[in-house]
């Protein structure tokens, strides 16, 4: 190589890695227009473990107009409810009325290395962390709000929140805790007046999807959602100040997907996710994203691999307007996922509500179903021979070198 290839090299190695500072400052990034958020309070959860901090809703300040809100009334304290069953621990808010925090009894929020046990925490993973709402919480105002606060009492099987409007509207929800992850909800709205009675269009929260700890980058922070043939992962890229070839960009506010034909929508990280699945003959009209900025890390949680600005995602389900007549109650079912993204786990409820939710583990296309057979393989050789994962993956190496060997050794004689 000579000395101008060389030099032209140097110059290319200087181009590519400056190339962001050059763009920002030829065209410096707008800042968009300041907008009021929930305050983040640091107050926890009511229950024995060392979770990360949650957020009740309080009541706030306006949003944009894109940005609908729970509105709680302040004046009355938040009220918590906790299930717990061999897989999780649930928490639930008289703030909108639904399901606020799920704790994954199984699984470590981290997993320390030698070097880094000093780091180590007994926190266990968690699903809507820092929500601006609990999950099924119903956006509108006071049409189907009033001032937020719900009655909680628990049940048998789990947890009921129960609403009235002085419009006569009756909210009820129930919460059954059951098996793979699974909650079912069945929401009634009831018009227990003696006039027609007609609601807005609404917003039903689905959820927050957040980094799993403050070292987490965000990259597979995001929503999904599925229209009955395919799915959409909404997230970093889509909110991003930078479009093609770096140029700066004003990011979107929100994202609107769907016609009448959502199925169910996930807020996710890289191995955990909440999916919120509506009964399959009544899709939601639309899903809206928005993202969510999260608190900073504190100062003994900064270390330089921390994100300093996390950011997180929330996802709302549309459901249309309607008008109840007098002492008319709809009802609609919803089976809500709060779990690990396990395969065999994901297939058994994607088998048994006929939605494909299976698909948030990113299996699809042409390499999907080698993706599929190889962790088949995997757990079965874990379940039938109790081999470790590690040597699971040696074992299925060597069946596929000795499948395959033939094969290469005729390419060999007739190279």
């Amino acid at each position: 190589m000579d000395r101008k290839s060389i030099i032209i090299l140097v110059l290319c190695f200087v181009a590519f890695f400056s190339w962001h500072w050059l763009v920002d400052r030829i065209y410096p990034p707008k800042t968009l227009p300041p907008a009021s958020t929930n305050t983040l309070s640091s107050e926890s959860t009511r229950t024995n473990r060392t979770g990360p901090p949650t957020t009740p809703p309080s009541l706030v300040e306006a949003l944009p107009a894109a940005s609908l809100q729970v509105v709680s009334d302040a004046s009355l304290p938040e009220e918590l409810l906790e299930v717990t069953n061999s897989n999780a621990h649930y928490t639930f808010s008289s703030y909108g009325g639904g399901l606020k925090l799920v704790e994954l009894l199984h699984y470590p929020e981290t997993v320390s290395r030698r070097r880094e046990h000093k780091s180590q925490t007994n926190r266990v993973a968690t699903l809507n962390t820092f929500t601006p709402a609990p999950t099924l919480a119903i956006l509108d105002g006071n049409g189907v709000q009033g001032d937020g606060v719900f009655k909680l009492t628990r049940t048998a099987s789990g947890v009921r929140a129960e609403k009235e409007l002085t419009n006569g509207l009756s909210v009820v929800k129930d919460f059954e805790i059951s098996t793979n992850y699974l909650v079912l909800a069945s929401v009634s709205l009831e018009n227990r007046s003696d006039k027609p009675l007609s609601l807005p269009a609404q917003e039903w929260f689905a959820g927050t999807a957040t980094p799993m700890n403050t070292r987490d980058d965000g990259s597979a922070v995001g929503v999904m959602w599925y229209n009955g043939s395919k799915g959409q992962d909404v997230g970093a890229s889509f909110f991003s100040t930078h479009g093609f070839a770096c140029v700066p960009r004003v990011p979107p506010v929100e994202f609107r997907g769907g016609q009448t034909n959502v199925s169910w929508v996930a807020v996710h990280n890289q191995f955990f996710a909440l999916v919120v699945m509506p009964q399959l003959q009544e899709p939601a009209n639309q899903v809206v994203i928005r993202t969510n900025p999260l608190p900073r890390p504190s100062e003994e949680e900064l270390t330089y691999r921390s994100v300093r600005e996390p950011v997180g995602y929330t996802a709302e389900l549309v459901y249309p307007g309607l008008t109840l007549a007098p002492h008319q109650t709809v009802q609609r079912q919803v089976a809500i996922f709060a779990g690990p993204k396990e395969y065999r786990t994901l297939a058994t409820i994607a088998a048994a509500f006929n939605n494909n939710v299976d698909s948030i583990m990113g299996y699809g296309g042409f390499f999907g179903f080698f993706s599929k057979a190889l962790l088949l393989g995997m757990n079965t050789l874990h379940q039938v021979l109790r081999l470790p994962y590690g040597w699971a993956i040696i074992f299925i190496t060597v069946i596929i070198k000795a499948v395959f060997w033939p094969l290469t050794q005729a390419s060999t004689r007739s190279a």
